[in-house]
């Protein structure tokens, strides 16, 4: 682990056709320093690169298409390349109970450096969602904050 405190990892798996997530607690022995949350974000930077979530309205009533945009530091597109199949994959945590929700990208994207989903939330509250992308050959995983209140 990088630093001292409480982990929780996630397994995917699918075993003669039924999908499942097996989750566990890890544990990192050393003083934890937890900092404080934005309740919500919509920009991240990772290794050269600035993320921005363009969506501005997440909802638990149905599918909320969540857009996504990666550009280099000087503001230039970067290109996106397939990662384990896909040009991006999404993970979200509900806050309080971690419940887990693993979201695949559209097939296609509108524009060079965007990534698409269609995340249906299954509940109002807080969720940190956690992004992997691939730009240039540099795997990068950024986290964004929201609040889901109608």
């Amino acid at each position: 682990m990088p630093e001292p405190g409480v982990y929780r990892a996630f397994v995917d798996v699918v075993i003669e056709g039924h999908s499942m997530t097996l989750g566990f607690d890890l544990f990192a022995p050393g003083t934890a320093t937890v900092e404080e949350r934005p309740d919500t974000s919509r920009q991240a930077t990772c290794e050269g690169y600035v993320i921005d979530l363009l969506t501005d309205n997440v909802t638990a009533s149905g599918a909320t298409r969540l857009l996504f945009d990666v550009h280099r530091d000087d503001g230039s597109v970067a290109d996106l390349e397939p990662y384990l199949g896909a040009l991006g994959h999404l993970v979200a945590l509900r806050e309080g109970d971690l419940a887990y929700l693993h979201v695949h990208p559209k097939e296609t994207t509108s524009q060079p450096g965007r990534v698409e989903f269609d995340a249906t939330f299954p509940t109002l509250g807080r969720y940190r969602l956690f992004l992997q992308a691939k730009p240039e050959g540099n795997l990068i995983t950024t986290s964004f904050d929201v609040r889901i209140e109608n």
